[in-house]
């Protein structure tokens, strides 16, 4: 590895791991509660919601659903 890496590995690995998995969490939240208002603000504008748009976004629920169902198949027995 190059220094610079090495120094950057060094600085994150000093970084508590409940501190590292808070922060990683928080930004993925906030991460994806941004792209969900994002696309709940752009459903509600209808008037600029063309078909591709539409069929985007069925494909990728179709995607989430398919992962949800899949991740909880053994549960509901």
């Amino acid at each position: 590895m190059s220094k610079i890496s090495e120094k950057l590995l060094k600085c994150w690995l000093a970084i508590p791991r409940q501190v590292r998995a808070f922060g990683l969490a928080l930004f993925t939240i906030c991460f994806f509660g941004f792209m969900m208002i994002l696309g709940i603000k752009k459903l509600f504008q209808f008037n600029t919601l063309n078909a591709t748009d539409i069929i985007f976004c069925l494909i990728a629920s179709a995607f989430i659903l398919w992962i949800l169902n899949s991740s909880n198949k053994g549960e509901n027995k």
